[in-house]
């Protein structure tokens, strides 16, 4: 479980998150939704300890976070994989060497484990037979793939994602919102995903958060979602111009 406790953060006289209480339930799918500029990367800054609350407290399954030095810090990220909105692949690595580096960074498994997990990964993306590729090699879709499979390959205990399907068509969308929740099942694992895209959040999300002004506006089931009567929400699923946002041409 990963828990936020009253969490205020500025950047400057710029005022992120103000108060933020959140509680990201453990073996669940949460989505994380609101509009650009709300805080939501930032939100995932802190949780990985990139960025420190300037007050309140960070819990990670019961553990505070707040005396964490970097050591601590980078013991906890092993149990984290990342799949990043931008896929954030290593150019000069083919595809299996991509996702094997996290398994040789962070374990101690022998190069024929190492290499049976990334097949068994790569077969789980669709992707192996594209192993000895170079990512420039790739469609868009497969490199969010292979990134996929990256984040995956360590079998961790949280899975972070930015904007998974940003940039994709809707079929690859689709493509990438199952392996999402199979994978989930599989492991499960706590995943947290940043997300505008509501298709992908009805579909697969177990709990969706609102973010709104630094603040959790609005959780709860994909149904209860769907079916509140809050003018907030209702604008942003719905993407209505007229209502509670200011909306700026």
């Amino acid at each position: 479980m990963i828990e936020f406790d009253n969490v205020y953060k500025s950047f400057g006289k710029f005022h992120v998150l103000k108060g933020l209480d959140l509680t990201l339930e453990s073996g669940k799918i949460n989505f994380v939704i609101g509009r650009s500029g709300s805080g939501k990367s930032v939100l995932l800054k802190h949780i990985l300890g990139f960025i420190k609350p300037d007050s309140g407290n960070i819990c990670i399954d019961g553990q505070d976070t707040a005396g964490y030095k970097e050591q601590d810090w980078q013991v906890l990220r092993r149990r984290f994989g990342m799949l990043f909105q931008d896929a954030a692949l290593f150019d000069f690595m083919t595809v299996r060497q991509n996702v094997a580096f996290p398994l040789i960074e962070n374990t101690r498994k022998h190069s024929d484990e190492i290499n049976e997990i990334v097949s068994r990964k790569l077969e789980l993306v669709g992707l192996k037979n594209h192993d000895s590729k170079l990512p420039s090699e790739l469609s868009g879709g497969m490199r969010k793939r292979v990134a996929f499979a990256r984040a995956i390959a360590t079998d961790p205990d949280f899975v972070l994602f930015d904007e998974p399907t940003t940039g994709l068509d809707p079929i690859v969308c689709s493509v990438i919102d199952n392996l999402m929740a199979d994978a989930q099942r599989e492991l499960n694992s706590t995943f947290v995903v940043i997300s505008h895209d509501m298709k992908a959040t009805f579909k697969i999300a177990h709990k969706i958060f609102m973010l709104y002004n630094g603040e959790i506006v609005a959780q709860g089931t994909p149904d209860e979602i769907q079916q509140t009567g809050d003018p907030l929400v209702r604008q942003f699923i719905e993407g209505h111009l007229t209502g509670p946002f200011e909306i700026f041409y």
